[in-house]
């Protein structure tokens, strides 16, 4: 009794948070929604995509592959359409171009089962890799669309209140997925079918994502007014800002650590514990219930304590969450570790985009964003292949603990990043 208490009245205090911030700026509201539509309709899918790649004939180097290709082919983008975006005269509707681009790719996903068996891993690699150059492109335009339409100190109370209701979608749709695909199929192709279904589904919740997107409130300058044009030239200028550049240096480390885990914890999923699509959504739900519970808390902890601290905290705590995977003896105790792994990924998620917001001027922001992204980018290309090295000479338990350590080590370097004078205050 006393838990259904505790969980109406989270539910109510969450709501009325809700309705303070939209009376703040009604941005707010649409930012939480575009992200809880973003959330649920890439959990449709997304976690069991390594699952998926091994079902249609893929092995360890695919599943590295899957983990690394997006990124970088992300990275080759990102800073021309910065550009792009930028000088364009209605960065929003170009957004919303983009989106939709990005989910008609999961269409191609649906036809990857009717190509003959051997091209059906590589297809589905690249499928996900092209699906993440557009994707990684309007997150970047939302990025800075958030650092214009939300000011200082609406950003953390944003950012809060929409991983909370973002990862309570992660959870509804991790959960759900992870049942019918465990249960409701009887053959291996009832299952590729159902995979097929979600992706179309995913879809269909791609398109309400640009109607929600669209609804943004933009300043009359932002939509209608041309930027003056960039020059290559320019990002060696943005390179030489010193606090710009220790933090997006710091963050670099960290996401090698952080993606490094990515193929690690697939083979310690699969195939060390012999985990299904049922417990991989277990796990799922055990870090999201965490994440959404612990929302409020890294909003007050930011709050009293800063951004970077709490940055530097929770990335220290995702290294020994890593460690503590190591100890996991069975699927189920790994998804119980999930619940301290989502408080730490909470705190982490909230603090990098508040970070990055306030290591960027207002000035030439989408520009600036669209380096960090590119850098950040090569950071997660480069961290599935680290650990496939790590996997190789030391063996999946020994390259465990190294991420962990990396990870922790990564904190250090966060730590110091805000160590530096700077011109722009960290939030």
């Amino acid at each position: 009794m006393n838990i259904i208490k505790k969980i109406r009245r989270f539910g109510l205090s969450t709501f009325f948070e809700l309705k303070s911030a939209n009376r703040m700026n009604s941005n707010i509201m649409i930012f939480v929604l575009y992200g809880m539509l973003f959330d649920l309709g890439a959990n449709i899918y997304r976690p069991f995509a390594a699952m998926y790649l091994i079902r249609i004939g893929g092995d360890a180097f695919h599943i590295t592959l899957l983990n690394a290709l997006p990124w970088l082919a992300a990275s080759l983008f990102l800073i021309p359409g910065s550009f792009f975006l930028s000088r364009a005269k209605n960065s929003k509707r170009i957004t919303c171009v983009l989106i939709f681009l990005s989910r008609m790719m999961l269409f191609l996903a649906v036809f990857i089962p009717t190509l003959p068996p051997a091209y059906m891993p590589i297809a589905f690699i690249a499928v996900m890799t092209l699906l993440h150059i557009p994707e990684a492109l309007s997150q970047a335009s939302l990025q800075s669309i958030v650092g214009t339409v939300l000011t200082g100190n609406q950003r953390p109370i944003a950012i809060g209140i929409r991983n909370k209701f973002g990862h309570l979608c992660i959870l509804v749709a991790s959960i759900t997925t992870g049942l019918i695909i465990s249960y409701v199929p009887q053959t291996e192709d009832q299952t590729l079918l159902l995979y097929q279904v979600f992706f179309v589904l995913a879809f269909f919740v791609g398109l309400v994502e640009i109607y929600t997107f669209n609804r943004f409130k933009l300043p009359v300058k932002e939509e209608n007014i041309e930027s003056p044009r960039r020059k290559f030239s320019d990002i060696f200028k943005m390179l030489k800002d010193k606090r710009f550049m220790k933090f997006t240096t710091a963050i670099m480390f960290f996401h090698v650590s952080w993606f490094g885990l990515s193929p690690l914890f697939v083979l310690l999923q699969i195939d060390r514990l012999g985990a299904n699509e049922l417990w991989i959504a277990m796990g799922a739900a055990g870090s999201g219930i965490s994440a959404i519970l612990s929302a409020s808390f890294w909003t007050k902890y930011i709050n009293k304590y800063g951004n970077h601290k709490a940055l530097t905290i929770s990335t220290f705590m995702m290294g020994i969450s890593v460690l503590l995977f190591m100890t996991a003896q069975s699927a189920q105790m790994l998804a119980a570790i999930s619940l301290y792994a989502g408080f730490c990924m909470m705190g982490t998620t909230t603090t990098i985009f508040n970070g990055l917001l306030s290591a960027t001027p207002d000035e030439d922001r989408m520009t600036y964003i669209g380096v960090y992204s590119t850098l950040i980018n090569i950071a997660q290309f480069a961290g599935p292949f680290v650990a496939l090295m790590f996997l190789n000479m030391f063996g999946l338990m020994w390259a465990l603990a190294i991420i962990g350590i990396l990870r922790m080590v990564a904190s250090g370097l966060i730590y110091i990043s805000g160590r530096v004078p700077k011109e722009r205050e960290i939030l």
